[in-house]
């Protein structure tokens, strides 16, 4: 196992709601029924800016015959998702996290829904999909492997296909020190601990934070014909963008 994927296994065995919506009440595995309604009703409101900004600037009749959301966790967006399309796919690199969204899926009856298991270059995803998608994932993966994982996405895009992926491009707290500090004690859970108990560190288990470059990110989009796109700006305690495109070969401006 490697260690991001011994962190997700983590919070998916310990906290699997937690390790995908930060908030009080979702610590645990006890999750109570008020802060699951919260938790699903948040992901619904969230699917649902992202069909109003794909309808009014690319189609207004979105509907896609085969989504991706990648980075699914317990299925926060990946249910919204899929009750907006023919078929969805959830992919994550937890399988505990994947368990859990399996029995979400079982709630709601949801039946055009296929969960899978990725590596992390994610070599098990194949096929084409019109609606590719992930939310608050690549800022947990080192930028060498995440740009791969973007360029993958991309691939992965029908032509035609929409996109909307968010990506953090400022350092935690604007901090490139405080950036690496956490990181460190992400990776380190040990030494997180013992800072812990000298009262210098908190002691829920911390997420890696990565930021990316915007340059390779708007690369890969041009290299790969989505010269059509738009960009939402997001505060998540780092400056992020949501980035809306078509896959469509298009004569630049």
């Amino acid at each position: 196992m490697t260690k991001r994927s011994e962190i997700w296994e983590h919070f998916g065995e310990s906290s699997p709601y937690f390790g995908v919506q930060t908030l009080k009440g979702l610590e645990g595995n006890d999750v109570g029924d008020s802060a699951k309604g919260r938790f699903f009703d948040s992901g619904e409101e969230y699917v649902s800016r992202v069909w109003r900004v794909v309808e009014s600037h690319f189609d207004s009749n979105f509907k896609p015959q085969n989504a991706l959301d990648f980075g699914c966790g317990v299925g926060r967006v990946l249910l919204p998702i899929a009750k907006r399309s023919e078929s969805a796919t959830g992919a994550d690199i937890s399988k505990a996290m994947l368990a859990e969204a399996e029995k979400n899926l079982s709630a709601t009856a949801a039946t055009n829904v296929t969960l899978v298991n990725t590596s992390e270059k994610l070599a098990e995803l194949e096929g084409e999909y019109d609606f590719v998608h992930s939310f608050v994932v690549f800022q947990h993966i080192d930028p060498k492997l995440g740009v791969l994982n973007f360029e993958k996405l991309l691939g992965l895009l029908a032509n035609g296909g929409i996109g909307v992926l968010q990506l953090q491009f400022s350092p935690l707290g604007d901090s490139a020190f405080g950036s690496f500090k956490h990181n460190i004690l992400a990776k380190y859970p040990t030494l997180q601990r013992l800072l812990s108990r000298s009262g210098r560190s908190s002691g829920q288990r911390l997420m890696p934070m990565h930021s990316y470059d915007l340059n390779k990110i708007f690369g890969l989009l041009y290299k790969f014909n989505c010269h059509e796109a738009i960009v939402h700006f997001s505060d998540h305690g780092a400056k992020g963008a949501l980035i809306a495109f078509r896959k469509q070969e298009l004569t630049p401006f």
